[in-house]
């Protein structure tokens, strides 16, 4: 997520982030009977349109039940050419995979740290924005 006034990155741990988000959203939205709706639309602008960390979960699997199935096709075959093909196909889900579970983990961190700063009680929250 990008601060549209210094266009500099701002991550969950950073005073601004809160602000940003708040920014782009009703006044409503950061209450303590904050709804699930308004909730979810927060880590919605958060992720800034990346996919959230559960389909991100749902995208490795895939990718991991098709390199299985590779590497039963490498096993399965004897020609040199077919299985240098097939480890090529293998090492880029490998990439694939690790992208992914980075991008997971960004998400997840994302998600997580917009769900607390929603549900801080509202001491802690009026302590934190003072220090805005």
């Amino acid at each position: 997520m990008e601060c549209d006034s210094v266009h500099t990155p701002l991550y969950a741990g950073d005073r601004r982030f809160v602000k940003v988000i708040r920014s782009k959203l009703p006044d409503r939205w950061y209450t303590a009977s904050m709804q699930n709706d308004d909730l979810e639309q927060a880590v919605d602008i958060a992720l800034e349109g990346a996919p959230r960390a559960e389909r991100l979960a749902a995208m490795i699997e895939t990718l991991r039940t098709r390199r299985a199935g590779l590497v039963r096709d490498l096993e399965a075959t004897d020609d040199t050419v077919r299985q240098q093909e097939i480890r090529k196909q293998i090492a880029e889900l490998d990439r694939q995979v690790d992208t992914l579970s980075e991008q997971q983990a960004v998400s997840h961190f994302v998600e997580m740290s917009v769900r607390a700063a929603a549900m801080r009680p509202e001491e802690i929250r009026a302590v934190y924005d003072e220090d805005e």
